[in-house]
């Protein structure tokens, strides 16, 4: 077993403060900013760089091209900027921006140059599984969500808690035991589904079909019934769920006790499933998003428009979709510019790490600020580097991956 190098070391010990969100929980009790951890990490990366006395040093065809992206990414914000209002919040928004630049590039010269995957996937075993826990706790005794209701732990955002679960089962998974992986991924679904956030359903649902299609849950050669058998389970609860069936089956249960009217309506009991006052919103402003973009289709409004409720745009929040995000404030160029972020992220991945791939690309027709995330940057990141490391061999293994454990 290779020795731990302080690379390694550090590296592991910034997964585990970023993607647990221990760095921003721990800021409501100390002094402790969450820009200094950007600080420490950002002049980490660029320590290394000049320790290594080369600047070439970021390896793999997926780093540079990640790179490359970087670079239109940073003249596109700064063009974006100039086409705004350059408000006080167009102006923070760009600082912000400039904030992800850096903080992806930092994670993208670290993880291109560790060699210890294997533990850094053990991390987000040990961050899932604090995570489903503490929600557990959360949604009995409510401590620490946002909102009443629905578990969050450290995250404090439900729907941000769901997403790293079920983002950091996929990651940590190829470091679990064989036998044990399948309880591993149920566990995890447990934090997820208290959470109450249906896009985090979703994204567990992908990682857990995903996982067992690639060969990583169950054996290979049964992963086609394994898949049949699921969709059908998966789709008789659905039918549940959208009949109101599910829902109906929780009154008067001992869960009732745990769930107000906001959960109830998730479940669909008294109204239906897409017509709460979270999916009303979110109609009403991707509605926006489609018009205000196709008003300025090329080079769109500038950033931060969709932030400034005004005359241009009318919602008081923004579009809770990158996709439109990107579309309303960037036109035809913001949105190509995603787009291809995405297509990277897909092409150049593999097996586990495209599994993560297609969680993210999924994240973003839920969230506004999924790259202004660094627990996402970190597992954007994450999932590039796992190709050339993990899966030299064929990626449908039942077995514990073996270069995953001798290193």
């Amino acid at each position: 077993m290779r020795k731990l190098s302080i690379h390694e070391f550090v590296l592991i010990g910034f997964v585990l403060w970023i993607v647990s969100y221990a760095y921003l929980y721990t800021y409501q009790f100390t002094d402790i900013k969450p820009l200094y951890t950007y600080f420490v990490l950002i002049g980490f990366a660029i320590f290394r760089v000049l320790y290594a006395h080369n600047f070439m040093m970021i390896k793999g065809r997926w780093a540079q091209h990640l790179l490359i992206w970087l670079l239109f990414y940073g003249v596109y914000i700064c063009f974006s900027w100039l086409m705004s209002s350059r408000s006080d919040t167009a102006t923070q928004l760009l600082i912000t921006w400039m904030e992800v630049a850096l903080i992806l590039g930092s994670f993208l010269i670290l993880f291109s140059n560790s060699k210890r995957i294997d533990l850094i996937q053990a991390a987000f075993v040990f961050i899932a599984i604090v995570g489903v826990v503490i929600n557990i706790y959360d949604f009995l005794f409510p401590t620490f969500s946002s909102v009443p209701g629905r578990a969050a732990g450290f995250y404090e955002n439900p729907n941000i808690a769901g997403k790293f679960i079920a983002m950091s089962m996929v990651a940590g998974i190829g470091v679990v035991p064989s036998r044990m992986r399948l309880w591993f991924v149920a566990f995890c679904g447990i934090g997820v589904l208290l959470t109450f956030s249906r896009s985090s359903w979703l994204l567990w649902l992908i990682g857990f079909m995903s996982l067992v299609y690639i060969g990583v849950i169950g054996p290979t050669r049964y992963r086609k019934i394994a898949i049949i058998m699921i969709a059908i389970i998966m789709g008789i609860i659905t039918a549940l769920f959208l009949s109101g069936k599910l829902g109906e089956l929780t009154v008067n249960s001992p869960l009732q006790n745990y769930l107000d009217s906001n959960t109830s309506a998730r479940l669909g009991v008294g109204v239906s499933h897409f017509d709460d006052d979270a999916a009303n919103e979110r109609k009403a402003v991707a509605k926006e998003a489609l018009v205000q973009g196709a008003k300025a289709p090329l080079f769109g409004n500038g950033l931060g428009f969709t932030h400034e409720p005004g005359d241009g745009w009318t919602s008081q929040v923004s579009t809770h979709n990158m996709y439109l995000l990107f579309w309303a404030e960037g036109g035809i160029v913001g949105l190509a510019l995603y787009l291809w972020l995405m297509i990277l992220l897909v092409y150049f991945s593999s097996g586990i790490g495209r599994v993560i791939a297609l969680q993210f690309v999924l994240a973003g027709f839920f969230s506004h600020n999924l790259l202004e995330q660094p627990a996402a940057l970190a597992l954007l990141v994450f999932a590039l580097a796992l190709a050339p490391r993990l899966y030299r061999r064929t990626i449908y293994e039942s077995q514990p991956l073996q270069t995953a454990v001798r290193v």
